[in-house]
Parts: structure tokens; sequence; C-alpha cells
């Protein structure tokens, strides 16, 4: 099934697969009558879908279903409701006239009965009886048929899934959100009887016309009491009880099932109900695809995935009436979003602790107080980073303890031993008091790389007064290592402050002047303020003498050398590059940095149109680089690999190139993070190759995240959002969304004409502004 039908199924399965029974037959015929070819498609996938659920559930087999008039005890089957993996479910009424009441009769099927099976009946029987609470559908009684097939007898409700009760009734975020609150009471009271659904799902959640909220199938629960009594248990080897798109890591790794799987499935429902979707996608998967994506894929963000799924579809309309697409991203965004998150993080014991503590956050946030959900950092990622190469979290706070240590009392090595050890005293005071300060009650249990940083820089001047020996390095350390997770603003204050205070202790000329002084001018440039960075690196480069430490001049230059050739003044980049190459050479040559020169020394010549000369730097590079990281997890890398697919894409291999560019995107989203500004740029370069190819559909997701990370990142007039910008620009254009389209492209095209941007994207600007233009006109005339 190619991507556009696929979009044209999707809605249409995941509302089939909330239906059963007659409603399920009615809901195929009238889709048959519009449209054979796709009604025969999500027949299909149907199959397909309850075929998945039965091989996940132990010996499930569908024998012997139960006909209309069939008696069961006084109870008298009316109509088949509802068919899932372990159960059928039918509609009955009371036939023997001591009362009237509707019940739903849930028989179990694919089980061997016998001993085994009434004993486990009676088991489920008594965990159903401790669930009497207003959101939970009550059980009246339990059997075996003569048959001895196993069944329940259970409240009747008559309601709509959760999904279908949403969206038919075009529910706000605020009356979307009162429904969830219901479900985290109903499984919060649930878990309070030590009591776990493990299969919540829109099918299992009824939604009555008052908007009454019943969960339904709590007979596959697991119960987490300790067994004193020699009950038979619930769970075994083999047996997983789960739906492929509700299921959580530890379910389809066969782990221990706990309260946290529920908390799981709840961060699915509420991502579901507020976007419609599910953050990953595993439909149409085999099992082996189903656990790498559900243990290893981070799910998108809600906000995210509203501008993902409306640019794959080209469709804004979403199931909340009273918000347009750029309205609702915007109301998702920030606590709604790391509320998601939170009960979605892959460690069950990183997610929220109870369904209680979830719901206290969700109205918390109603009431426009602080919630305990924070977003997933750099910080974080760089931990898991770590850990999957077997070294804990200490070790990483010993490195950034080190960096900074080290950076504060290498000055002092000449002298007095006592000095030094009195200054050592007080930087390890200083961090310990940063580590503890960092507001734990603010930042929740993970006080991140960026708290601490932040944290720091408030603390610094306080606690060393008069003391700009020791505050000048820690502010530098600060400040770069800011300036590395795109922090600019606190990353400015600190790196002014460092060069301050090393101009006055030092003088202008010396390296730890000159190399504050520098990061400044990269800073700027990484804003996107090209001509303030030149200036800032013309003044450094005057300041060089004899006694410049030779490792200060390289890295010097070589960012001004970046900068050059990002502005195409490749002659002036490659005589600094050649510089810098034969300084490292000279000196230290078996060093990451030689293969870093490499890489840039190929853009360079790839500029120059020496694609032979680029394509043998870029090898080489590479394969420098993999020597250095033999695990590939590394954002230089992933540059040099990027770089390779733009030449390889300038030279007409296409498809190689994509290759390569999807490559780099999976190495930066591993190391940098999703919603970096470097993954970012790989997301651009995706989008910008696709629709070269007229791949439209392909490119248009890509080019949609590319601009709200960098949205929320750069400056407004960075070239690198500019081409983002009109990137997505061109791709509403081919969706007919002209208006749209000329709208940002005169915004374009406007700044460019006062920015420094190369001639060939503003020309290209132009071009798809005129043609925009002289649409709009034909639709006029």
């Amino acid at each position: 099934m190619n991507s556009e039908k696929w979009q044209k199924i999707e809605p249409l399965f995941h509302e089939a697969i909330g239906l059963s029974g007659e409603d399920l037959s009615r809901y195929l015929e009238k889709i048959e009558g519009q449209d054979p070819e796709t009604a025969g498609e999500l027949k299909n996938l149907l199959d397909s879908h309850f075929e998945a659920e039965s091989f996940l559930v132990e010996d499930s087999i569908s024998d012997g279903i139960a006909t209309p008039g069939e008696m069961v005890g006084p109870w008298k089957i009316v109509r088949e409701i509802g068919h899932g993996g372990m159960s059928t479910v039918y509609l009955a009424e009371r036939a023997d006239g001591q009362f009237e009441r509707e019940v739903a009769i849930k028989f179990l099927h694919g089980i061997m009965p016998g001993k085994k099976m009434h004993s486990r009946l009676l088991a489920e029987q008594r965990i159903l009886a401790k669930l009497e609470h207003k959101n939970i559908a009550r059980l009246f009684d339990t059997g075996l048929t003569d048959n001895r097939r196993p069944y329940f007898i259970l409240e009747y409700v008559d309601g709509e899934p959760l999904h279908t009760y949403c969206s038919s009734n075009k529910l706000t975020v605020q009356q979307k959100l009162k429904i969830f609150e219901q479900i985290c009471e109903a499984v919060q009271f649930a878990h309070q009887r030590l009591i776990v659904h493990r299969d919540l799902k829109p099918s299992n959640i009824l939604v009555k016309n008052d908007g009454t909220v019943k969960l339904l199938d709590f007979g596959i629960a697991k119960i987490l009491e300790e067994d004193t009594a020699g009950a038979i248990p619930l769970t075994q080897t083999g047996f997983h009880v789960m739906t492929p798109e509700y299921a959580s890591p530890e379910q389809v790794n066969g782990e221990n099932i706990t309260t946290a799987t529920d908390v799981y499935a709840l961060g699915l429902l509420l991502c579901q109900i507020l976007t419609g979707h599910l953050p990953y996608d595993v439909s149409q998967k085999n099992p082996l695809e189903i656990g790498r994506i559900i243990n290893a894929a981070q799910p998108t963000r809600p906000s995210h995935l509203l501008t993902q799924k409306a640019a794959e579809t080209g469709n804004d309309d979403f199931p909340t009436y009273d918000l347009n697409l750029k309205s609702l991203r915007r109301e998702l965004k920030g606590d709604l979003d790391n509320i998601v998150l939170k009960a979605l993080r892959k460690e069950p014991e990183r997610r929220y602790n109870s369904a209680e503590q979830l719901l206290n956050d969700l109205q918390n946030y109603q009431k426009n107080l602080p919630v305990s959900a924070r977003p997933e950092t750099s910080g974080y990622r760089a931990k898991k980073f770590i850990q999957r190469h077997r070294v804990g979290f200490v070790a990483s706070l010993i490195v950034l303890i080190s960096l900074i240590t080290t950076a504060a009392v290498s000055i002092w090595q000449a002298e007095q031993a006592r000095a030094e050890r009195d200054r050592t005293i007080q930087i390890n005071e200083f961090l310990q008091t940063i580590l503890t300060e960092a507001d734990p009650y603010a930042a929740g249990a993970d006080a991140t790389v960026r708290d601490v940083l932040r944290k720091a820089g408030e603390l610094v001047s306080e606690r060393f007064p008069n003391q700009p020996e020791l505050e000048a390095p820690l502010r530098y350390t600060i400040g770069y290592t800011q300036l590395g997770l795109m922090e600019l603003d606190d990353s400015y204050t600190n790196l002014k402050i460092s060069e301050q205070l090393y101009e006055t202790l030092y003088g202008k000329t010396d390296s730890r002047t000159l190399t504050s002084s520098a990061y400044l001018s990269w800073l700027e440039f990484r804003r996107g303020n090209y001509d303030m960075a030149i200036q800032g690196y013309t003044k450094i480069i005057a300041l060089f003498n004899n006694i410049t430490p030779w490792d200060t001049r390289a890295t010097i230059l070589n960012d001004y050398a970046v900068i050059l050739l990002e502005l195409e003044r490749y002659d002036e980049a490659l005589e600094l590059q050649q510089t810098v190459l034969d300084l490292w050479v000279d000196n230290d040559p078996n060093r990451p940095e030689v293969a870093i020169i490499q890489n840039n020394l190929a853009q360079t010549y790839h500029g120059l149109e020496n694609y032979e000369r680029a394509e043998e730097n870029y090898r080489a590079a590479l394969s420098m680089l993999r020597e250095f990281f033999p695990d590939g997890l590394h954002p230089d890398i992933s540059s040099t690999i990027n770089n390779l697919g733009v030449l390889l894409r300038d030279q007409g291999n296409y498809e190689e190139a994509i290759n390569y560019y999807r490559e780099a995107l999976d190495i930066r989203r591993a190391t940098l993070g999703e919603y970096h500004p470097i993954t970012a740029f790989s997301h651009l370069n995706l989008s910008r190759i696709l629709l070269d190819l007229d791949r439209v559909d392909e490119a248009r997701p890509h080019s949609q995240i590319a601009v709200d990370i960098m949205g929320e990142v750069l400056n407004n007039t960075h070239l690198h959002l500019l081409v983002a910008r009109s990137t997505l620009a061109r791709i509403y254009t081919v969706d007919g969304r002209i208006d749209e389209a000329e709208t940002i492209l005169n915004d374009v095209v406007s700044i460019m004409d006062e920015e420094f941007v190369p001639e060939w994207i503003i020309e290209q600007a132009q071009q798809w502004l005129s043609e925009a233009r002289e649409l709009n006109q034909r639709k006029l005339d």
C-alpha cells in the first residue's frame, strides 16, 4: 500500500477498530458503497490487525461463537456487540421474567476448559468483584456454559469508543481533558487495589451520551499482591495480553507488568485524543518491527505530531472544533507536550508514579499551576548515550566536574601547593552547591545539564567575589558548554564576562582572552549575524603574535574559515584551512581535529566544483572519524556523511545522496536529539532533495519539522531558517495553498534582500515567489 492510499485508509482503519459486530458490518458496507477498492483494502487491513491480536494472546482461537436466541442461564443472547483476540461480547436480556435488564456477556475463547480454566475464572471473578467504581463496568456473574465455555455477565454500556466520542462530538481540549480525568480516576482506583488493566485502548473505554466514562475488560488484569494462599497465577511465560498499538516497552519485551504499564497506555490515549494520532505507527509491522519501534523510537511530541500529520496529508482539520492548527499546536506546546512525553518514557521508573500523579499534572495545567513534567533534554540524552557505552551517570557527572575544575585550577600549577589546595577546595564546594541547588522540586528528578549550568552562572559571582582568577575560567567553561547546547543568551552572558575578566587579568593578546572573544563571534554566527561574526574574527586574528599557542590559532582560524565557507568566500577559506591542517599535522597529527579539517577542506573543494578532490577528502575524513569513534555515533561523523550526501546530490546521484542524508539524520537524532537545529538541518536537506525529485508527500513532513525546530531557536534572518521557510512555501504552492506560499515567500525574499545570502538561493526564492504570484493571478482571472 503506497503512502497516498494509507493516508486515505488510516482514519477509516482507526475508526473501524473501535467498532464490532453489526456496527462494524454497517460501517464496512457504507464504505463499500462509496469506494469498493478502499473497502477491500480496509477489510484486508482489519483481518491482519485481528490476526495480530490473536497471535499475541495465549492459545486464542474463535471457535463456537454463540447465536442470537441462545440461552445462557436466564439470559437470552440478542446480538454480537464486540469481538477481540481473547473474547467475543454479546448483548443479552433477562428472559425469566423476574426483572428487566440488558447485560453484556463476554465469552472467552481459545482457552482449554478444565480445572486450570475454572481456577482462573474464579480468580478473575474475585478481581472484578473488587472494582465497584462509577467509571468501571460492573461484573454481575461468571460461569461456564454447558460445553464448558467460560463467560462473564457484565454491565452493558451503551456508549462510543473514546476516540470516536471525542471526534464525533468535536470536543475542545478542555472537554477532552475532563473526559480523560475520569479514565485516570478509574485506573487509579484499580491500582489502589493492586490491579493492572494491561490493555487500555479506545475500544475498552466507552463514553456514554452524558459524557460518563466506563472502562471495560479488567478481566485480563494481573494481581500485584503477593500470592500467600497458593492462588493460580494469572501471568505465565509466553502469555502476553496486549494490543500492539497500545503496548509498552516492558510488554513487548515480556518483562514485569506494573502500574507503570497502564500509565504508558494512558499517555498514548492522551496523545491520541488530543491530536487524532498515536505518537508512532506500528500498523502493518511484524512483531520484531513492533518491538524495535516501541523500544527505540522516541515518541513525537503532540504539538509536532499535529504539524507532521498535517504536512503528510495536506489536511489542517483536527478533531478540536474551536481551534485551527496553529492555535491547537500552541495549546499543546509546552506543558501538555511534556505531560504526554513523561507518561511515555521508555523506562517505567521515569514515568509518572501513578495515574493519580498524571491526573494531578493535568489538573494543575488546567488551573495554570506548575506541572511536574519536564522535557527530555540534551543532558538526559547524553546520559543515555553514555549508558549505552556501559558507563554510568556518575561518570558523565565526573566529566562535567573535571571539565570545570581543570579549567579553573590549571592556571595555578606554578603556585604553591597550599594555595592550590585552598582554591581546589573552593571549586569543589562550589560544584557541590550547584549540583544540590538545582532545585529538585522545580526540576523534578532529572536535574539536567542545562539546569546545572544555569544555576552555576547565577551563583558564580556570589561564591567568588573579588576572585576573577577563579570566576573567569568557570564563566568560560559554562558559556562554552551552553553554546554547544544552543542556549545562546545564557552563553553570551557567561562568555562576555569571561572575556572581560581575562582581559583585565592577562591582557587582550592572551590566549584565554582570544578564545573567549572568538566564541562570542562564533555565537553571533550561530545567530545569523554574519557581519558581526566576521568583524569579530578579523579583530581577533589581528591580535595573534609569536607567543600565541599553535592550537589557539588553529581553532580560531578553522572556525573563521567555516564562516567564510558558509558565505561562499571559497579562496579565503581554502587558504585558512590549509594553514590549519599544517598546524595540526606538524604538532599533533593523530587527533580527530585532523579529520574535521579534511571535512572542511572537502566542503571548500566542493564549493570550487572540484568534485573529485572533495570526495577524496570527505572519504578520508569519514575513515579517520570512524577509527576514532567506532560505534559511529558522533556528530562529526554525521556532518561528514551529510556533506558527502550533498556532493553526491550535486553530481546527480540522488538515491545514494538520500541514503547518506537519512543516515546523518539518524545519527543526529541519537546524539543531538530530535529538536536540535542541526538535526533540523538534516530534515531540511532531505526535504529539498525529495522536492527536487517531485516526491512531495515524502518531503512535506521533513520540511515542516525543519521550520518548526529552526523557528524556535534561530534568528529569523538565519540562512538555514530562510531556506527552510522558502522550501516549505514551495511545497505549499504544489499543494495548492497559494496564498500561504506567497505570504511566506514575500517575507523571506524581503529579508534576503537585507542580509547576505548566496545569490542562487535568492534567485530560487524569487522564482518561486514569481510562480506563486502568477498562480494567484490566474485564480483571480
